[in-house]
């Protein structure tokens, strides 16, 4: 179909975009990993923030997942607006997703009664499923509002920049069916698959 053509080609043509979101985002999971076994009291507190958001009940349901995915939309479209001021909204919001994932993650592992390996595990059954839908939303969102945020200011657009601008936020908005789709499907996973994987 023409939309799967047109995505592909997308994806494709604006993967270095794409990849620096990737890539900020792994870079401060480390640094996330880092300040947790330098300080692991934040804990309590980052859950708590995290909860507050979503409400306490945790129980599997679709309101749950609707919660979720609101929660996670309200992030996205923060980093595809932001983008227009130079690019630097969206990659604070790598930033601090992955430094939230790093710390969390390094409190899993370091929690882990178990051996290391199953302790790998349990922090991949509790991130993975749903991460591959969400992180593939918010890496792409945040790649192209960085290159809405900078792309026109660049040398070689120089004289063209208005048209440069909008044709990249017309990117964007194309993409937007495709980054809620995404979104959808990963409040619905992390509700009902992963809370199961985790029990």
């Amino acid at each position: 179909m023409r939309i799967f053509s047109f995505y592909k080609d997308e994806l494709k043509n604006n993967w270095v975009w794409i990849k620096r979101a990737a890539l900020t985002f792994l870079v401060f999971i480390f640094i996330g990993g880092l300040v947790h076994m330098a300080a692991p009291q934040f804990i309590e507190q980052i859950v708590k923030t995290l909860a507050d958001k979503i409400g306490g009940d945790f129980t599997p349901s679709s309101s749950l997942a609707g919660k979720i995915f609101i929660n996670n939309l309200n992030a996205t479209v923060l980093a595809i607006i932001g983008g227009v001021i130079l690019g630097v909204i969206p990659l604070l919001v790598m930033a601090i997703n992955g430094f939230l994932v790093g710390y969390i993650l390094a409190y899993l592992l370091a929690e882990s009664n178990q051996l290391l390996l199953k302790g790998l595990g349990f922090a991949a059954a509790a991130l993975i499923p749903h991460g591959i839908f969400e992180l593939s939303a918010l890496f792409i969102a945040a790649g192209l509002s960085m290159k809405w945020g900078v792309n026109y200011l660049r040398k070689e657009n120089a004289g063209n920049r208005w048209q440069v601008f909008k044709t990249d936020c017309e990117l964007i908005l194309r993409f937007l069916p495709l980054i809620i789709f995404l979104l959808v499907i990963a409040a619905f996973v992390e509700t009902f698959v992963t809370s199961a994987l985790v029990k």
